[in-house]
């Protein structure tokens, strides 16, 4: 599998649409750990991340905290529309959704 650190070249081909999917992506950068269909391990080094997406080829590296925090802030950019921060956009999206 092939490591890639830009964030758009990998964003872009996961095609997120639900919240469910955004918030695990965040959760698993935020935690180091496997939400969903998306995993993020420790580097080598110890210094940053690779994030993985069950259905995409290439991993994210994340190398340092900067990236990781640059990334966060890419997803709230990307898919939070509102001025909510991702967790307040999440629990108002899993409210609406029980809604419907």
């Amino acid at each position: 599998m092939e490591t890639i650190q830009d964030f758009s070249a990998w964003l872009d081909p996961l095609e997120l649409t639900g919240h469910e999917d955004v918030h695990s992506l965040y959760m698993a950068v935020v935690n180091v750990e496997g939400w969903g269909p998306f995993e993020a391990k420790p580097t080598k080094n110890g210094k940053g991340i690779v994030v993985y997406a069950d259905y995409i080829q290439e991993n994210l590296l994340l190398s340092s905290d900067k990236a990781i925090n640059a990334f966060k802030k890419e997803i709230e950019k990307r898919y939070v529309d509102s001025d909510m921060d991702i967790e307040a956009w999440y629990q108002y999206r899993r409210a609406m959704a029980k809604d419907d």
